[in-house]
């Protein structure tokens, strides 16, 4: 038994909990390969001060946090607290555990920042950089990253689109997101007409026949998110960007775009497929800022 994402062997309960969700929970392959670390680190400590997790009460649990604290910032010390409260769920569902040492812990304060963000202006240059070369290669290149901006899509949603879920006549995408949830989104003209072009020459990469992927790499078979970074980069060098690029910030500006061109928040909920408004009300801060920018130029009385 093991998860989609193996690494170094743990111990039964921590394979079956990634087990769990990989499998039954449908955790994105990010997700799956944070929490193996966490539980990689967890099981390294507890060996290290002769523990044992199925055992270890909360004063356990709270010197792993403290003993990773020097190495780990606030936000990543929260998910590695997450990750073990998921665990010990687990373990208590499984009838391993009759408390979850790790429940009464609190979550260290995450400084809530807002996402970086470019203009559409480097957007556009972004998404010309990534296909220069003009073979099948830069063809997908170009269709992936006007998908990623045209509809907001995560890294692994966009990985995961197979070729028949895919309407280029009515222009949207049927994607599965976080907890194998489904929903239909919608992309624009130019990322149809990237989606076209990569397609009529798609054969050129040799998929397999069996292989249901739309994006295939050089070998025919599915690309996963490593590739997707890989190409962000180098757009980014070729464009002169200045600045770090990854898959998610174009997410972030897809849904900060929108909100500035005056859609609402709930349609953004829906098309980013956040389960929570809460989720997406960080895009809301983003537009205040430009808005007091706006009122700091512009009123008379902004200054005083």
């Amino acid at each position: 038994m093991g998860s989609s994402l193996e690494g170094v062997p743990l111990p039964e309960p921590a394979e079956a909990f990634l087990f769990h969700l990989d499998r039954e929970r449908g955790a994105s392959p990010e997700t799956l390969r944070s929490y193996r670390t966490d539980l990689e680190q967890y099981f390294g400590y507890l060996d290290s001060v002769g523990a044992d997790a199925l055992t270890a009460d909360h004063r356990i649990v709270r010197a792993f946090l403290a003993s990773r604290g020097g190495r780990n910032g606030p936000a990543s010390l929260a998910r590695k607290l997450s990750a073990l409260r998921s665990f010990y769920r687990h373990c208590r569902r499984r009838g391993l555990v009759e408390k979850n040492p790790a429940s009464r812990l609190r979550s260290p304060k995450v400084p809530r920042r807002l996402p970086d963000l470019l203009r559409p202006e480097e957007v556009s240059a972004l998404v010309e950089a990534s296909s220069d070369d003009g073979g099948v290669v830069g063809l997908r290149d170009r269709a992936m990253l006007e998908l990623l901006y045209s509809s907001g899509l995560r890294v692994s949603e966009l990985c995961g689109i197979d070729v028949e879920r895919l309407d280029l006549d009515r222009r949207e995408v049927r994607v599965v997101g976080k907890g194998n949830r489904e929903r239909i989104v919608p992309f624009g003209g130019p990322a149809a007409e990237s989606l076209a072009r990569f397609i009529e020459r798609r054969i050129e990469l040799r998929p397999r026949p069996e292989e249901r992927a739309l994006f295939v790499g050089e070998r025919g078979r599915r690309i996963d998110p490593t590739v997707v970074r890989s190409v962000l980069r180098r757009a980014s060098l070729a464009a002169a960007v200045g600045r770090r690029t990854y898959p998610h910030l174009l997410r972030h500006c897809f849904a900060t775009h929108l909100l500035e061109n005056g859609a609402d928040l709930r349609s953004i909920q829906e098309l980013l497929g956040h389960a929570s408004l809460s989720t997406t009300q960080r895009y809301a801060q983003v537009d205040l800022r430009q808005l007091m920018a706006v009122y700091d130029k512009a009123h008379p009385k902004a200054k005083g």
